[in-house]
């Protein structure tokens, strides 16, 4: 797209409890956050996305990845997910930031860069695509509005954030809502929080090749196998 002043946060961290390590676990044939990365990669510049995640010794594997795959990455604080964003976009100057979670590799890129056109256009402070199902959507967020957002909040803790803005009355905040109304399939969880999550993106990822994720072929996938939605 012609604005070249964005980038792409990955949030990640190596703490899960229900599923310990979840992002360092094998997905095809890499782990979890590579695959996410070399997706992301095929669409974007490796200057444009950055990997975002604790000072803690814990993740120091995370960073050995980012610099493997020649991304690059920022480690701030553990719990106060909204300020790390925030820093990595202010080190980086991007005036816009796509806020994607590691938990999440089946993200439709396609979607993704055409809420970011509609977040740009509209001067949102916050870009929703939660009509898509769990795990396939992404946040976008404004310079600007995530600066008033920590300025605003009182909580430290910060691992779900949405709310210190759409709760905001200073901010801006919208869906993006022109989303085919086929792709809007309910009841489906493509996220990774659990060990059944696990199973059931290991059998999309093994059906559908890496650049050919997207809702369609979501959507064609389990049209054809609709049992696994269970």
């Amino acid at each position: 797209m012609r604005n070249k002043n964005f980038g792409i946060a990955i949030t990640a961290r190596t703490k899960s409890k229900r599923l310990p390590k979840k992002v360092l676990l094998k997905l095809s044939d890499e782990t979890v956050i590579e695959y996410l990365i070399k997706r992301l990669l095929k669409k974007f510049d490796k200057n444009k996305i950055c990997l975002i995640t604790s000072k803690y010794k814990s993740d120091d594997i995370l960073i050995k990845l980012s610099k493997k795959l020649k991304i690059r990455y920022y480690r701030g604080y553990p719990k106060d997910v909204l300020k790390r964003i925030y820093q990595a976009a202010s080190k980086y100057d991007w005036k816009n930031t796509i806020s994607i979670t590691a938990d999440n590799p089946l993200i439709d890129l396609e979607y993704c860069l055409k809420a970011l056109k509609f977040h740009i256009e509209e001067k949102n402070d916050l870009t929703q695509t939660n009509f898509l199902p769990i795990g396939m959507g992404s946040n976008i967020v404004r310079l600007s509005g995530l600066k008033k957002a920590i300025n605003d909040k009182k909580d430290n803790d910060t691992e779900i954030w949405g709310n210190y803005f759409k709760l905001n009355s200073k901010l801006k905040t919208q869906s993006f809502k022109n989303i085919k109304k086929k792709h809007m399939i309910k009841n489906l969880r493509l996220t990774l929080d659990e060990p059944r999550d696990y199973k059931l993106l290991k059998i999309v990822a093994k059906q559908i090749k890496k650049h050919e994720i997207n809702a369609e072929n979501i959507l064609k996938f389990f049209k054809k196998y609709p049992e696994l939605k269970k």
